[in-house]
């Protein structure tokens, strides 16, 4: 299966947290061998999947035969009640 990447999702993210990214690098690059892995969740019922990882947040598509990055971002705290 072919991954595309966006690079823009990705690129602020070495600079910010390197650490985080290559940890990113390494499961985006896994999406190409299992583009549904555990822990991953559908978007409706679209093609649309994300992937939570740690204090960030990958969001993808899967086509029949691609596997697309759309966005990688970090995840907000939760409100106070």
């Amino acid at each position: 299966m072919t991954l595309a990447v966006v690079m823009n999702a990705y690129r602020s993210l070495r600079v910010t947290d390197p650490e985080g990214a290559r940890h990113i690098a390494r499961r985006i690059a896994a999406l190409a061998a299992e583009p549904r892995p555990e822990g991953s969740s559908s978007l409706g019922e679209t093609d649309f999947r994300r992937l939570r990882l740690d204090q960030y947040r990958v969001l993808y598509e899967v086509t029949a035969d691609t596997v697309r990055v759309m966005h990688v971002g970090r995840v907000l705290p939760p409100r106070p009640a």
